[in-house]
């Protein structure tokens, strides 16, 4: 009989008998050599270190998961524009302040877009942190009724081969 330790602490005899069950290349009696029995072990410690592995990666993938959620969840103040950020600060942090806040980036934005995009982020900054409800109600009010001007009221869609000539 060997006396060589096995992954899981046991005496190789053990797991001989576990591998006699699943091997049918060992004899009747379950003896094997030592060569083998050393072979054996050491694969089964593979086998456990690779499913450690595999836990590990699974752990640090759900915790990386649930960081971007809680990221997102969180507010955007550190993506909020410069421009959109400035005028957050300078505004008076009262209900008429804010709301007029609103009003003078709406008119911006809807008259010219391509050059205020920036300052849609001023609606969803002053949805999060309004001072009262009725301004983060009229916040996102204000960004979807801006959005609403600007999509056009026509489907857009690639020129066929007849417009294109």
């Amino acid at each position: 009989q060997t006396k060589l330790p096995t992954a899981d602490g046991g005496r190789v005899k053990d797991s001989v008998a576990q591998a006699f069950d699943r091997d049918p290349h060992l004899n009747a009696s379950g003896a094997v050599g030592r060569k083998k029995a050393k072979r054996m072990a050491v694969l089964e410690k593979k086998k456990a270190q690779q499913e450690a592995k595999k836990a590990l990666a699974a752990q640090k993938a759900h915790a990386k998961a649930a960081k971007e959620l809680k990221g997102k969840a969180r507010s955007r103040e550190g993506n909020l524009a410069p421009v959109a950020a400035d005028l957050v600060r300078r505004c008076r942090r009262d209900a008429a302040g804010e709301q007029r806040l609103l009003a003078m980036v709406a008119e911006r934005v809807a008259s010219d877009p391509e050059k205020e995009m920036e300052l849609f982020d001023v609606f969803f900054e002053l949805h999060v942190r309004g001072c009262d409800a009725r301004t983060r109600q009229l916040a996102l009010l204000s960004a979807v009724a801006v959005f609403k001007d600007l999509v056009p009221g026509y489907k857009i869609r690639e020129p066929s081969d007849a417009e294109k000539s």
